[in-house]
C-alpha cells in the first residue's frame, strides 16, 4: 500500500479506489452494520458483539477486494 505525506496526495487515490458504485454501497452498508453492532455491544454490555463487528468489517473487505476489484 502506498504511503501518503498529506491528505491532498491521498484523496485522489481514495476517489479512484471507490469509483465503483457497488463498492461505495457495500462500504456504506458494511459501515452501518458495524455501527449497529457496536451500539448493540454497548447496550448489551457484551463484548462478543465486538467480535461480530470485527468479522463484519473483515468480510466486507474480503468481498470487496476479491469480487469487485478483480
Amino acid at each position: 500500500m502506498a504511503r501518503f505525506a498529506s491528505f491532498r496526495e491521498f484523496y485522489p487515490f481514495y476517489l479512484a479506489e471507490h469509483g465503483n458504485r457497488t463498492s461505495r454501497r457495500l462500504h456504506f452498508i458494511g459501515s452501518c452494520g458495524v455501527l449497529v453492532l457496536l451500539a448493540v455491544a454497548a447496550v448489551e454490555r457484551n463484548a462478543w458483539w465486538l467480535l461480530g463487528a470485527l468479522q463484519a468489517t473483515a468480510g466486507e473487505r474480503r468481498y470487496d477486494s476479491a469480487v469487485l476489484r478483480t
